[in-house]
């Protein structure tokens, strides 16, 4: 983020960091411009090294003023100077002529800054965020180890054109002198800031590793020295070539259909370095850019820059760092880059004669080591791992931006991405296996029903499912539930976790089903509520319909009473209870019995009638003679109830009241038509001051029934697991 005001001191930073950014940019514009041009012949070195330079010059003006990140310098980049070098040699190969192909190879610049504009208008730069972060490591990684890489020649004396790859080759071109000055040049950055914060590391480093140069050119002469900057003849930028453009016969533009797809390329490579640069600058000084805008401005840079006949640009993060680590932290820092470069190429040509390489070699060493993510270096050493594919990832990344190219890499980087995540996710998503040995509705069921479920329990299978159902997880599912339903008569999907669902996905849930059918087996999917967004992408794929509304269930719970529910179907319980049904009146004569029946009070409650609220006073326990009631609690929604059991006739409720009298925790409503019998606390008391031994009897059958219930309790909540 741009400050508000600027201030005297910003103003100072931002020509520090103009100046080391202009000085950082040099070894790089200067060979980079001449490889861009270099198919066309020696004759047009000095017009390639010139169009490096305008890169940085006029290109990087327009970047720094329209661009996404305000500490973003542009200039040209190894990947886009050698796709305009492999343009030229292809224009060439049509039968072009040199300046005929240098005339077509701006004008496809001019039409690639064209695309990135249109990159930044449609936001393509916001997929930038989306770019995991070993991949991004290994892109930042990659950058900084190719800067140092590509400065070994000039550190060692070598032309700085010669690749680090053929340095084996050129031993005996080594020069003692440069390597001195360059190993002088890095201790100083190192040294530097230890000793005084007045004095930029990189300015005093430049000067300390020059005047190494000059004193050992005159103890050895320029043999041993290496290699100084020298600039051809400076002359103003002209628009010369925009005429030319304007003049190209219908055979030129037939030649220029044919290389078209390196337009694309070249803006599509342009692009995505220039917000990977970004991103990294933004990694390292916590500004936040704007990806969209920088490419905008980008493409609009590359377009102008190409009718002054300048080399591709993009943007460099070595450029931006250097100025940020100089002191630059507004705009204003990397338009001055420009400022100073022009005037350095206007008039400034005798002073970098001054400039050995050598000494710019070191400097840009120390720029690309602290450009290399310490944090991806630190997990890869103590976790390594445990991250193994990450790591992996990062030096897949970082060897490739290395050997091919930044954005070849970062495509590599992103597509192994994809494959380890659709590796990591199409895992087993079956969870577990249950049936009612271990899971139960809590629907609290007589004693009756109880035992004939008992004896079925296998008849019931619930399946849990963590994970995204999707076309990497489908086949396996299918194969799971095949070989492990067994005999199973109901089988409960748990969709509780599966939070994603594709079309196969859907697909296959639809397949299991029709499965399932033939073996007359039911199906249940539970965990999905009918206003859950996965029940209405279920029902835009069309798979809705083969099931029956039932048998989609909002909670596992509800799923394995439909389950229970359905094994029970051709048992019959008796609409009416006498006292002798109840567990709790167990061993009791016809006397006693009568002495109970005398206390009870007959109620009956209509569908939804709330018998007793959480809080109220506890005050009695009610024997459930027909129909059906719900106790609920408040659930974690506004206005949702979580079912704690259900109970049926046969059953009590209500009974801690008998024990504690403390207010009732829960709230029981009726479900159905309920009738019940009721015994009050005082009636209770009554009988026990009366009939002690009737009384003793009851409470040891409410502490067996209360036994019971807690071991199925225990089972039950196993279904919320």
């Amino acid at each position: 983020m741009e400050p508000v005001s600027y201030s005297k001191k910003l103003l100072l930073g931002d020509l520090r960091g103009a100046l080391v950014s202009s000085l950082v940019a040099l070894p790089f514009s200067l060979p980079l411009g001449a490889l861009a041009f270099a198919p066309l012949g020696p004759e047009y070195l000095s017009v390639g090294v010139v169009a490096g330079l305008l890169s940085s010059i006029i290109t990087n003006g327009i970047s720094a003023l329209a661009g996404g990140n305000v500490l973003q310098i542009s200039g040209p980049r190894a990947s886009t100077t050698l796709i305009m070098a492999g343009l030229l040699t292809a224009l060439l190969s049509q039968g072009a002529g040199r300046e005929q192909a240098l005339v077509l190879a701006l004008l496809c610049l001019f039409l690639s800054g064209i695309l990135q504009i249109s990159f930044g208008l449609v936001r393509l730069g916001s997929a930038a965020r989306y770019v995991p972060y070993p991949v991004f490591a290994g892109f930042v990684n990659g950058v900084g180890l190719a800067v140092i890489l590509g400065q070994l020649a000039a550190s060692l004396g070598m032309p700085a054109t010669i690749s680090w790859t053929d340095l084996a080759r050129h031993v005996d071109a080594i020069q003692l002198g440069a390597c001195l000055v360059t190993l002088t040049t890095i201790v100083a950055m190192i040294v530097l800031p230890r000793v005084t914060t007045k004095i930029p590391p990189i300015i005093g480093a430049l000067a300390i590793g020059t005047g190494a140069h000059h004193l050992l050119r005159l103890v050895w002469g320029d043999g041993r020295m290496g290699a100084v900057v020298l600039l051809p003849p400076a002359e103003l930028p002209s628009l010369g070539v925009v005429s030319q453009m304007l003049d190209l016969t219908g055979a030129d533009l037939r030649i220029l259909g044919a290389v078209l797809p390196a337009v694309f390329i070249l803006a599509a490579v342009g692009s995505l370095e220039s917000v990977m640069s970004s991103a990294a600058i933004d990694a390292k000084t916590g500004n936040r850019s704007n990806a969209n805008r920088e490419l905008w401005g980008q493409g609009l840079a590359n377009c102008v820059g190409a009718c002054f006949g300048a080399a591709p640009s993009t943007g460099s993060p070595n450029r931006g760092l250097a100025s940020f680590q100089s002191g630059g932290c507004t705009r204003v820092a990397a338009f001055l880059h420009s400022v100073a470069l022009f005037c350095l190429f206007m008039w400034g040509v005798g002073c970098l004669a001054l400039l050995p390489y050598a000494a710019l070699a070191g400097i840009m060493i120390m720029v690309g080591w602290a450009m290399i993510d310490g944090a991806s270096l630190r997990l890869a050493r103590l976790h390594g791992g445990s991250f193994l594919g990450d790591c992996a990832t990062m030096v897949l990344v970082a060897g490739l931006s290395i050997l091919v190219n930044l954005a070849f890499a970062v495509f590599v980087g992103l597509f192994i991405t994809i494959i380890l995540f659709l590796v990591k996710m199409s895992r087993p998503i079956v969870q577990q296996w249950r049936d009612r040995t271990m899971v139960r509705s809590r629907n609290v069921r007589s004693l009756a029903e109880e035992a004939i479920l008992a004896g079925r329990r296998e008849d019931i299978a619930i399946v849990s499912l963590d994970g995204p159902l999707f076309f990497a997880t489908t086949a396996r599912l299918r194969e799971d539930i095949e070989q492990g339903r067994a005999a199973a008569r109901t089988l409960v999907l748990d969709l509780r976790r599966v939070r994603d669902i594709d079309v196969s996905g859907a697909r296959m849930l639809r397949q299991i089903q029709q499965d399932l059918r033939k073996d007359k087996c039911d199906l249940l999917l539970a965990g999905l509520p009918a206003d859950d967004p996965r029940s209405l992408y279920l029902a835009q794929a069309g798979i809705l319909q083969d099931f029956a509304p039932d048998r989609f269930v909002e909670t596992i719970d509800h799923a394995i009473e439909l389950a229970e529910d359905s094994i029970l179907g051709g048992h019959v319980e008796p609409t009416d209870f006498s006292l002798r049904d109840f567990g709790i009146l167990r061993g009791l004569d016809e006397t006693a019995l009568d002495q109970v029946r005398s206390r009870l009070e007959t109620c009956d409650f209509a569908p939804g009638t709330q018998i007793f609220r959480a809080g109220d006073t506890g005050d009695g326990v009610h024997l459930i003679t027909r129909g059906m009631v719900d106790v609920v609690i408040d659930g974690p929604g506004a206005r949702s109830l979580l079912r704690l059991a259900t109970f049926k006739p046969g059953t009590i409720f209500g009974e801690m009241a008998l024990l504690t009298k403390q207010p009732r925790s829960a709230t029981a409503m009726a479900r159905t038509e309920v009738g019940t019998l009721f015994i009050s606390n005082d009636a209770f008391e009554m009988l026990a001051k009366n009939e002690p031994a009737i009384s003793n009897r009851l409470l040891m059958n409410l502490g067996t029934e209360l036994a019971e219930r807690l071991r199925l309790t225990n089972a039950a909540l196993q279904a919320q697991i």
